[in-house]
């Protein structure tokens, strides 16, 4: 049987994939490499709040404060949906809701950035 999550490309994000999947069975079918593609980005940015928390400078520090959430998010998502065994409607929407949520921590992370390099050249354009 083919579901919609066979059509989606095994070399894209297993988080976009999932926001992509249309039903219940294909976001269980998409759940385990999601969930361990959500614990390797919490890992990653661990270690960068680690390598860069005791920075001064008002970049880092918004940078590592975005980045420090972001982890929060993702370490969250992983305990939520790590055992997952079956999905329903409902669940499905709460998933593509967590899932959103994951992006929208990424956003921040770009847009602090994104303010400062705005900033960087305002300051050098002066």
């Amino acid at each position: 049987m083919t579901t919609s999550a066979d059509h989606i490309g095994t070399s894209g994000d297993p988080l976009c994939a999932l926001l992509a999947a249309i039903s219940p069975d294909d976001s269980l079918a998409l759940l385990p490499s999601a969930v361990r593609r959500a614990a390797e980005l919490a890992e990653h940015l661990r270690d960068a709040v680690r390598l860069r928390s005791g920075s001064t400078d008002p970049f880092l520090v918004d940078l590592v404060a975005a980045m420090d959430t972001a982890a929060d998010v993702h370490e969250r998502f992983v305990s939520t949906w790590s055992d997952t065994t079956a999905l329903s409607d409902i669940t499905q929407e709460m998933l593509e809701a967590d899932v959103c949520t994951l992006t929208g921590c990424w956003a921040s992370v770009i847009n602090v950035v994104v303010d400062y390099r705005v900033l960087d050249q305002d300051q050098s354009g002066a």
